[in-house]
């Protein structure tokens, strides 16, 4: 839930499997968290892969009938783009990472600002490990578990301390948000920290009043 560039609250499920079943109530759970209900939404967003295509499937489904339920509109974002996001003005090139299925790792390169200057591509570790940009900003699952190894390449790499993804999760399936009145689609930029710095994981649920 966003209001502007702030983040009122957020719900993370990662149980596997479970989306088409706990997605909804994540979503309600929220609203009563803080208080409001579909009638002061402005907006819903969900992210359109890459991703699992059952929890895409279920994400973008669950938007949509919130949408047609409550008259409200609905944006699709790119999953990668969405991490960018979170990191945008953090370094002169941001990487977003994803988990692709076989071991691959899909990689989305970005501007200071976020704005995406090649297709994603689909690459194996070993890879992605020999082409790392300097003075970049990391971001998702991949990085956190490749860390060491960037790190060792790349000394000046910044990581992002958003908590990742479980490691079975192929992606942010089935994630809906949603926006209040006056707020944007947009994320608050997520903390960053050196390559060397401990990682600290942030809470699975957070709401602000």
């Amino acid at each position: 839930m966003v209001e502007g560039d702030e983040t009122r609250g957020e719900v993370r499920v990662t149980a596997p499997d479970a989306h088409s079943t706990r997605l909804l109530g994540a979503i309600d759970f929220l609203l009563s968290a803080l208080g409001l209900s579909m009638s002061v939404i402005d907006g819903l967003a969900v992210t359109i892969g890459p991703g699992s295509f059952t929890g895409l499937r279920v994400g973008i489904a669950t938007a949509q009938g919130l949408s047609l339920g409550s008259s409200r509109p609905v944006a699709g974002i790119p999953t990668l783009d969405a991490l960018a996001h979170r990191i945008r003005g953090a370094a002169p090139r941001l990487v977003a990472l994803m988990d692709a299925y076989r071991d691959g790792i899909t990689v989305g390169t970005y501007d200071r600002d976020a704005r995406q200057i090649e297709e994603p591509r689909l690459m194996r570790p070993d890879e992605l490990l020999a082409s790392l940009p300097a003075g970049a900003a990391f971001i998702g699952e991949p990085a956190s578990r490749y860390r060491t190894q960037i790190a060792q390449a790349r000394p000046d790499a910044l990581f992002s301390r958003a908590r990742p993804l479980s490691r079975g999760q192929r992606g942010p399936a089935g994630h809906a948000g949603v926006g209040g009145r006056g707020g944007s689609h947009g994320r608050r930029a997520a903390s960053l920290v050196p390559a060397r710095a401990a990682h600290r994981p942030c809470s699975k649920v957070e709401t602000r009043r």
